[in-house]
């Protein structure tokens, strides 16, 4: 038994050292996604305004649509005031930002990825809108934000 399990062990060293750019960029990957599915988001304070996060938001959100409904580059999209703003009221917005993508797929991703500090989507779904949305959104309804 004991010649088994060395056989075995020293096949999956030597596979180790084949590749081993591919295999530690994959480790790294896997446990990069790993701490952050076991990361709990921070809950947001109570705030004192007036204006509640979700309206705030809806505020934020169409204000900016309509500011850049004329815009393609994505870093004029993300520069817009109203998109930064959005940005800073951090982790209370999550969920509407989850939301508002899976309804209108309304451009997000750095939105999403400067508040929690992670890409749910593998790295090959990059510039892929349907598949990073549908990440987005799995990660969302896991962490029961949306």
């Amino acid at each position: 038994m004991e010649a088994c399990y060395l056989e075995k062990t020293q096949k999956r060293s030597h596979e180790w050292r084949t590749n081993p750019g591919f295999r530690e960029s994959w480790r790294i990957k896997g446990a990069n996604r790993l701490l952050a599915e076991m990361w709990e988001y921070p809950y947001a304070e109570a705030s004192d305004s007036l204006e509640s996060t979700e309206s705030r938001f809806m505020r934020l959100a169409d204000k900016w649509a309509e500011n850049t409904a004329h815009i393609s580059s994505a870093s004029d999209l993300i520069n817009d005031p109203s998109y930064q703003e959005i940005i800073s009221m951090g982790w209370s917005v999550v969920p509407y930002l989850l939301t508002d993508l899976q309804r209108n797929q309304r451009f997000w991703f750095p939105a999403l990825a400067a508040i929690t500090g992670i890409r749910p989507f593998d790295a090959s779904d990059y510039g892929n809108g349907r598949r990073m949305i549908e990440s987005w959104v799995k990660w969302g309804k896991r962490k029961g934000l949306i």
